[in-house]
């Protein structure tokens, strides 16, 4: 999944956390499975897996004795799934590199791994990302807690991980397969470029290595956005008006926000907490949320209900775009302005309205700053860290084939901010580039 920096996009998954047995420990691995008995082998799942945690070093690369981090160690979790499981005898071990989220989203959403254990008898492991879930290296608020957070630190988590693993399993012999979908995706790549002499191959999904400079080009930077307004389109199975009413709504919406009484309308019609429009420029605000709605829906356009991209606090209905896109189903140029405004808060509360869980208190109005929940919001902080000091990834559109010329401007000034904070980042973002040789990965590893 391609990420836009003005939108923070983040992947989630399905969560179903049920009957898991956790097993602590310090140092190290325990010496044997403690595996559920039953499982519906239709839905395999958390269910069908043992929650685990390793000790990691806070840091890989450094010693620290002046700031009293050397030997401190956080508990990294990981989950193994052992019934299909040939045994030590060569037999394979397929190793998601988890995602900045909770690693149980995808290991309840990786099809793929799943559907091939048995054939290969493979034993399936999913390492989560540190920072993410229950892997937090430093409480919040502790000073330089975020120094730590890297994908260089998430692969050498991911190395130890597999050493002890394969030790304690007496399994030297069994080659190792990482799996992984967008950002998981290209840390596979990179796992099995950097660490060659334990990742045998990498089946990376939708993992965008060539997003970085120089090797992204103008078709790259613009794909995001020309696929999500793809979705909205009758080629994406939506209506024929939907994507020209967002367009539509947009000049509409600037319109408004030049005048206080315009900027109460707008409070009033999109249901947004009071004193978010204080001034002009905080139009900039709603276009960035509306935007983000569509995107994360784009993302989750699945033809089932899904928790996917809620980060497990809520669920999607079937093919979200398309019915975020009935709310907008008549012809534009007989819309009123506020027929057609109100068409996009009900197309855009498909997402932010959500399906909300049994006992969560309904959305009384929406926070234009804050994440769709909180879970998402701290994976967002996290991710956004991540994307201003080593994951730099332009993006922007054309304002022709997806967004208006209003959003257009609002990407560039966005991305200028986001460009100042990577030049504050230095030589950390350049060398972060150059270690990875992303033009290399096509010719270095065995990837679809």
């Amino acid at each position: 999944m391609n990420r836009h920096p003005s939108i923070f996009v983040v992947m989630y998954g399905l969560l179903a956390c049920v009957n898991v047995q956790s097993q602590r420990f310090h140092g190290g691995l325990t010496s044997h499975w403690a595996l559920p008995v039953a499982h519906d082998p239709s839905r395999p799942g958390v269910s069908n897996c043992s929650e685990r945690y390793f000790e990691q070093p806070i840091d890989h690369f450094a010693y620290h004795p002046e700031n009293n981090l050397e030997g401190l160690t956080f508990q990294q979790r990981y989950f193994v799934c052992g019934e299909l499981w040939w045994g030590g005898l060569g037999a394979p071990i397929f190793f998601y590199t988890g995602n900045e989220a909770d690693v149980t989203l995808y290991l309840n959403a990786s099809g793929l791994m799943w559907e091939n254990a048995p054939e290969f008898g493979a034993l399936l492991v999913f390492a989560e990302h540190r920072y993410y879930g229950k892997s937090q290296p430093l409480q919040p608020f502790t000073a330089h807690k975020m120094d730590y957070l890297s994908s260089e630190q998430a692969l050498a988590d991911y190395a130890r991980l597999i050493i002890a693993l394969k030790t304690e399993l007496n399994s030297p012999d069994s080659p190792v397969i990482a799996f992984g979908g967008s950002y998981g995706g290209m840390l596979a790549s990179w796992w099995r470029l950097l660490y060659p002499h334990l990742v045998s191959g990498a089946i990376a999904g939708s993992a965008p290595v060539l997003d970085f400079e120089p090797e992204v080009g103008k078709e790259g930077i613009e794909s995001f956005s020309y696929i999500v307004t793809r979705d909205a389109s009758p080629e994406g199975g939506s209506n024929a008006y939907c994507a020209d009413n967002v367009r539509a709504a947009w000049p509409v919406i600037k319109d408004l926000a030049a005048s206080v009484t315009g900027r109460q309308e707008l409070t009033e019609r999109f249901r947004i907490c009071q004193g978010a429009l204080a001034t002009a420029e905080d139009v900039d605000l709603l276009f960035g949320w509306l935007q983000s709605a569509w995107a994360y829906m784009a993302m989750g356009n699945y033809p089932f209900p899904s928790t996917y991209v809620l980060n497990g606090r809520g669920t999607l209905p079937a093919w979200p775009v398309r019915v975020a896109c009935e709310s907008l189903n008549f012809p534009t140029t007989l819309s009123s302005n506020a027929t057609l405004l109100e068409g996009l808060r009900n197309a855009v509360s498909v997402y932010y309205n959500y399906s909300r869980p049994d006992g969560e208190a309904p959305i009384q109005c929406f926070d234009l700053a804050a994440g769709v929940n909180k879970e998402s919001q701290m994976v967002e902080d996290h991710w956004t860290y991540q994307f201003c000091t080593e994951m730099f990834m332009p993006s922007g559109s054309d304002g022709i084939r997806d967004d208006p010329e209003e959003v257009k401007e609002v990407r560039k000034t966005e991305l200028a901010h986001i460009a100042r904070w990577v030049m504050e980042a230095g030589e950390a973002t350049e060398w972060a580039n150059e270690k990875r040789k992303v033009k290399d990965v096509r010719k270095m590893l065995r990837t679809v």
